[in-house]
């Protein structure tokens, strides 16, 4: 996530490192590949992440021991083998002997190392800490709290290339974990030399496929092929440029004038420009639920306490509508936060969705009344959205539907990005519009946040069962039906209501 941002150079540039081309398959003499970005990164540092937009750059500069291919499944990175103890517990790892930082130094077992125990130090609070927690690493919880040593986590260094993990249960989606970029590695000296800045153009050093050559905040982002790569050979791009373009229709404008190689299409257009140029344009499914979450802590409504008003808000939405006709890119309606297409995932059946959007609409009101609200006596809301226009667009039409159908009033803030986070965790909202994408194939990627530990629980919601569910999970030897526990209660309790799962939507050159 990682939260709200999937960028469209995610779902390519992930994969732009090396490449299976086919003998005698034509190249084009240049190989620099040109993407829009709707909005510049907020990091590089792969501990600091929190978001897929920078994930879709730091990607192409770092990498992990595991790595997810282009199905999903789990492939080897820097680990070239590993092993498991028969009580899956203990995890060993060999480093490969041709990987390489971007200077040439060798990817040591040391660099994680210094890496994971970086990422749970509670002097640096970084906002993914508790990904280490969730991953089961042994004492990450304690050190977060600032009870224990960050020497003390379960993960140290037997041979310069040979890592050993410790977990204090069998996780047994750990190796997927490894793969996002909370686990990357850095290296040591540049951090300690260089501080914050060493993410800088100037001090970077990398082990990814390629390495940062410019970057100029708010207008572009440069990488160039890293020769120190261990599978150079099998990389085929010399350069990737992300450019900062937040208006679609000056990018659509670039992208036809050849200036761009991938753009997001404008919306509403995306069916006439599928018509115009069918082999450019295409609609990708993502692994991202968009939902809204209520606030129940105290500095939300206290309306939004009673279950009855959040399933009427959650009813009150045609999402058919929103997806179909507001957004109209292809998107599926949700009614789980975790896609069907998560990996060993079966969507529970809830009665919502099998119900049509008069029944619901019905329904809604009832419920609203019996709590005590209605035309007249509206309840008034506060709502709060990132400014992406697509955004906008869905909060602006979800609130026509509440007032047309329940009275809700409601005072709408769309926020740029460096507004909207803090303002986020500081839970200055009653209902918020959020994004959620996987970190990895699995469906507690999803569910987790909605745990009493996670500091990415926004609605305020906590619930034993489903924190005991949720811990039963991480040993079952088939977690669905936990999962599948976990979906109904949040159907009923409805602390989040998922509206569509997302899509990219793409012009692509040939």
């Amino acid at each position: 996530m990682r939260f709200f941002w999937m960028s469209v150079g995610a779902l390519f540039l992930g994969h732009v490192q090396a490449a299976e081309v086919p003998a005698g398959t034509p190249l084009a003499a240049s190989q620099v590949f040109t993407h829009a970005l709707a909005r510049d990164i907020t990091t590089i540092d792969p501990q600091r992440l929190e978001d897929d937009l920078s994930l879709s750059v730091v990607r192409d500069l770092f990498e992990g021991l595991i790595n997810s291919d282009a199905h999903g499944d789990n492939a080897l990175g820097v680990a070239s083998g590993y092993e498991i103890s028969d009580d899956g517990l203990v995890y060993t790892f060999t480093l490969r002997e041709q990987a390489r930082w971007s200077n040439g130094d060798p990817v040591l077992a040391s660099d994680f190392v210094f890496a994971w125990r970086r990422l749970v130090d509670p002097e640096n609070a970084f906002p993914y800490a508790w990904y280490a927690e969730r991953a089961g690493i042994v004492n990450s919880a304690q050190i977060i709290q600032g009870e224990k040593p960050v020497e003390s986590l379960g993960v140290q260094a037997l041979a310069a290339r040979t890592l050993q993990v410790t977990l204090d249960a069998p996780i047994p989606y750990f190796l997927a974990m490894t793969s996002y970029a909370s686990f990357f590695p850095v290296h040591p000296a540049t951090v300690e030399e260089h501080g914050e800045r060493w993410t800088d153009a100037e001090h970077i050093v990398s082990n990814g496929a390629f390495s940062l050559a410019e970057y100029i905040p708010g207008s572009k982002i440069v990488r160039t092929r890293n020769p120190h790569y261990w599978n150079n050979d099998a990389t085929v791009m010399e350069r990737v440029e992300s450019v900062v373009i937040s208006d679609e229709k000056q990018a659509l404008k670039r992208f036809r004038s050849g200036e761009l190689d991938l753009a997001d299409v404008p919306r509403r257009l995306f069916a006439r420009l599928h018509k115009q140029m069918p082999e450019q344009v295409h609609s990708v499914p993502k692994q991202c639920t968009v939902l809204y979450g209520f606030n129940l802590s105290d500095s939300g409504s206290p309306a939004l306490k009673d279950v009855r008003v959040r399933q009427a808000l959650a009813l009150a939405l045609d999402r058919d509508v929103l997806t179909q006709k507001v957004l109209a890119l292809g998107q599926p309606s949700a009614y789980t936060f975790t896609p069907a297409s998560t990996a060993g995932f079966s969507q529970p059946d809830l009665p919502m969705a099998r119900m049509s959007q008069s029944e619901r609409s019905a329904k809604a009101v009832e419920l609203m009344r019996t709590a005590g609200y209605g035309k007249d006596k509206p309840l008034a809301l506060r709502v709060l959205t990132d400014e992406l226009a697509s955004a906008v667009k869905m909060v602006e039409a979800s609130t026509r539907m509440w007032k047309r159908t329940l009275g809700v009033e409601t005072q709408t803030r769309a926020l740029a990005w460096g507004e909207y986070i803090p303002t986020l965790e500081a839970r200055d909202f009653d209902v918020l519009k959020v994004e959620w994408c996987a970190d990895y194939n699995e469906a507690s990627t999803f569910l987790n946040i909605m745990t009493s530990g996670s500091t990415y629980n926004f609605s305020g919601y906590f619930d034993p069962e489903l924190d005991r569910l949720m811990e039963e999970a991480k040993t079952s030897a088939d977690p669905n039906e936990q999962y599948t526990q976990v979906e109904t209660i949040l159907a009923e309790q409805v602390p989040i209501t998922p509206v569509h799962y997302m899509t990219s939507s793409i012009m692509l050159k040939h």
